[in-house]
């Protein structure tokens, strides 16, 4: 006999710990936007629309979401632009340490931060990576 799975939302179809990043990207998906785009470029801004078209769907999230969204954090973390000598910078070399848009990025990266970790797709602070 089959039981329906208590750690599933029936009305997503998504396991539970995916509910808050969804809830978290539904919420901030143009601040999202506007920030990977001011970083990345038309990357970024195409990463968004990828992420937003992929939530869409029915169903838990995808080996390709998850990567999508660790793409995401290694953008608002600047992770691509340190690493990357190719990397494609939006207008992120006009931006001071002191304009606002800075501080609404961190923010954004520490919301995503805690969304992700919350989808057990980032490590808790403390673990270390697998």
């Amino acid at each position: 006999m089959y039981y329906s799975n208590h750690f599933k939302d029936d009305t997503l179809g998504c396991p539970l710990c995916d509910v808050e990043l969804r809830e978290f990207f539904t919420e901030n998906s143009e601040a999202l936007g506007c920030a990977a785009a001011l970083i990345a470029g038309r990357r970024g801004a195409r990463l968004v629309d990828a992420i937003r078209d992929g939530l869409g769907l029915p169903g838990p999230l995808t080996r390709r979401m998850e990567r999508l969204f660790l793409e995401l954090h290694s953008i608002l973390h600047f992770e691509d632009a340190l690493n990357n000598p190719d990397f494609e910078f939006g207008f992120l070399n006009i931006l001071e340490p002191e304009d606002p848009a800075v501080a609404e990025i961190c923010l954004l990266a520490g919301g995503l931060d805690d969304a992700l970790r919350a989808a057990d797709i980032i490590p808790n602070l403390g673990e270390s990576a697998a």
